[in-house]
């Protein structure tokens, strides 16, 4: 299994061989050309124009995602395809956000284009190709989200960015070029392996990739066809487990997109997906290629098997539709009469189906979340602010969660993993206040809301604020099981004035660091409980709060003591560390447990901070070598000669394409 890659090798990669691959068999014409580019640019304006530009998840965790792009560790349990998609644009010398959004709006704008490739390269007409990248190049959702930090757009980009591989080799088998078909194979698999590392809502309609092959315009028969998508299929699965088995095994368990799709294959909805299979075979009859609509019906059956996921809000909803339109819209492509291919006829087809696809998010389109709205708020607020500030707030009240986006401190130049502290307990703030350094303190969206407003007031009680800025903001909620107690929401900046006894105490703060997994904690405590110092303390207890860890001691006298820490990158002067873990002691622990906590800081200088995502964790449960040696030769195999796997392939293929010469 690969482990995390610091840039976009894989996605890089497979772009590169895709475009080799394109450049040996296929020779566009200028008008085609024109259009392609035409298309893009129309669909960049729109996204430019009408883009959110700010954060499109649900519960604050927009902001969660912005710092998945700074760092590996933030998004632990999803995979580490984020990270390596995205990381290079948070580093453009913008804001880490713009960085991102303007990467998803490319990759949303060079989508239609691609799907329009996709079409041509298996069979379909022009006409019918134009539409469907047409609809696809308007869709209010599509324009609307592009400009985020959502995954959909990449994993709709790289499903597509798949699919014209596997057509590629598909065209170069049926020309007889071997070497053609061993290059748009890995490009396929290397594509296919970037995308399933960004997000579980990717492996569906990854998985229908391989239909694309059965569907294509080819002269063999059904056999035939079979073993060439089955050989797909192996190709694409086999660069999958390759490079992310272990997260993809760890990221399927937790996915609520892949148990809603088993639960539904059957009940509810099996009715309804059986109809769709009879109309497929019904309506091959007259489509061009025939069996193309599968891809169709496929995407159709995983949109209603997975249509009630993910109902935190209706826009919500309709994003993760959004990764199943492409294939819809390339199966009924092929539905496209042969008389009305012209680009006229393309443009009043894609109109009523950008009509069509409109009305169910229309109210959505127009307005922004409290969320949205708090974010441009903040990020207008933070700009001047020095990049070695603190920024504290509440970031979890029950199910309700609020992600601090410490990163637009300083115009985008504050670390990546520094200047974040998230809030929990009555004193955290109090504590966080006893560093004597600049901590600003905001009182976001959570706080107006049942679940918060109590552990707000509680953080705030110890500490005396001075007011920066603030703005009121009209309820909408972004996930609506999760309402606010009131029809306005108030957000505030405060600057924290630290208080005198604060500092004669010798109290300190960490920042947030890495993510500190349970298996991590656990493994963490069996180190240190054990431990027994001439000074008579005792390690009690060792608890986690997303990024930090606090360490409870008792003494010889049974008092309480606790110390914090959190990995994280090399600390301001003053800050005390133990290998790459930077603690808050206080001088009271330093006093009466002093030897118990040198053993402390000997065990935490022998450790590393937690396992990125993608790396193997010593104790997490490993693949067997011999199943990932026998999938890389596999890989390996299909990649080079695919085209021997088909009953008839190579010779037949040759021959047919001498005579046609």
């Amino acid at each position: 299994m690969l482990p995390v890659l610091h840039g976009p090798w894989l996605a890089g990669a497979g772009l590169v061989l895709l475009l080799i691959a394109a450049r040996r068999g296929l020779r566009p014409h200028a008008a085609t050309l024109r259009f392609l580019g035409a298309l893009t640019l129309a669909a960049l304006a729109l996204r430019v124009a009408a883009g959110l530009w700010g954060p499109l998840h649900v519960n604050g965790q927009g902001p969660l995602w912005i710092r998945g792009a700074l760092e590996p560790a933030a998004l632990v349990g999803y995979g580490p395809g984020y990270f390596e998609l995205f990381n290079w644009a948070s580093r453009l010398g913008w804001t880490p956000d713009d960085g991102v959004f303007a990467a998803n709006t490319a990759l949303s704008a060079l989508s239609p284009a691609l799907l329009y490739a996709v079409a041509r390269l298996v069979g379909v007409g022009s006409g019918g190709a134009a539409a469907a990248a047409l609809v696809l190049a308007a869709d209010g959702v599509s324009v609307r989200t592009a400009a985020s930090e959502g995954y959909f757009t990449a994993l709709i980009f790289l499903v597509l960015a798949v699919q014209a591989g596997l057509a590629l080799a598909v065209r170069s088998e049926r020309r007889g070029d071997g070497v053609g078909v061993g290059i748009a194979m890995t490009a396929a698999a290397l594509l296919a392996a970037a995308e399933a590392r960004v997000h579980p809502a990717g492996y569906l309609p990854l998985a229908l990739s391989p239909l694309v092959v059965f569907g294509a315009a080819q002269s063999d028969g059904w056999v035939v066809r079979l073993a060439r998508t089955c050989a797909a299929g192996a190709v694409v699965g086999g660069a999958v487990l390759l490079t992310s088995a272990g997260s993809v095994v760890q990221a399927s368990a937790a996915s609520e997109m892949t148990r809603q799709a088993l639960a539904n294959l059957v009940e509810p909805q099996g009715r309804a997906m059986l109809a769709v299979l009879a109309g497929t075979l019904v309506v091959r009859l007259w489509a061009v290629p025939p069996w193309l609509p599968l891809v169709g019906a496929g995407s159709l059956i995983l949109m209603l098997a997975t249509g009630g996921a993910f109902q935190q809000h209706p826009l919500w909803a309709l994003c993760y539709r959004r990764l199943f339109v492409p294939g819809l819209l390339l199966g009924a492509a092929a539905l496209w009469p042969a008389r009305l291919q012209s680009l006229p006829w393309a443009c009043a087809a894609a109109a009523a189906g950008t009509i069509v696809l409109l009305p169910p998010a229309l109210p959505y389109l127009r307005v922004r979340t409290t969320e949205q709205l708090e974010y441009a708020f903040l990020k207008d607020e933070l700009r001047d602010v020095s990049p070695t500030c603190t920024v504290a707030a509440v970031s979890r009240a029950g199910r309700r969660m609020w992600e601090i986006p410490s990163y637009l401190t300083g115009g985008g130049a504050a670390p990546a993993s520094g200047g974040l502290r998230a809030l929990e307990d009555a004193g955290d703030l109090a504590l966080a206040a006893g560093a004597g350094e600049c901590l600003l303190y905001v009182r976001g969206s959570l706080c107006s809301s049942a679940e918060g407003r109590p552990r707000c007031a509680a953080v705030e009680a110890n500490v005396q604020l001075e007011r920066l800025a603030g703005r009121t903001f009209p309820a909408r909620p972004s996930y609506v099981g999760l309402p606010y107690d009131r029809p306005e929401v108030e957000v505030t900046v405060f600057r924290v004035v630290t208080r005198e006894r604060h500092a004669k105490a010798g109290l300190a703060a960490v920042s947030d660091g890495a993510a500190i997994t349970p298996a991590f904690a656990r493994a963490l405590y069996e180190r240190v409980v054990p431990l027994r110092a001439a000074d008579g303390c005792r390690v009690m207890r060792l608890d986690t709060s997303r990024f930090r860890m606090t360490i409870g001691l008792r003494t010889g006298a049974g008092a309480e003591q606790a110390i914090e820490l959190a990995a994280a990158a090399p600390s301001a002067a003053g800050q005390r560390n133990a290998g790459v873990w930077a603690l808050a002691v206080p001088v009271e622990a330093e006093r009466d447990c002093g030897d118990t906590l040198a053993g402390i800081e000997a065990v935490l200088r022998e450790i590393e901070a937690p396992a990125a995502v993608g790396t193997i964790d010593p104790g997490a449960q490993q693949i067997d070598p011999r199943l990932m040696s026998a999938a890389g030769g596999v890989l390996l195999m299909l990649a080079v000669s695919i085209r021997h796997l088909a009953p008839g392939g190579g010779r037949g293929v040759r021959c047919r394409a001498s005579r046609r010469k």
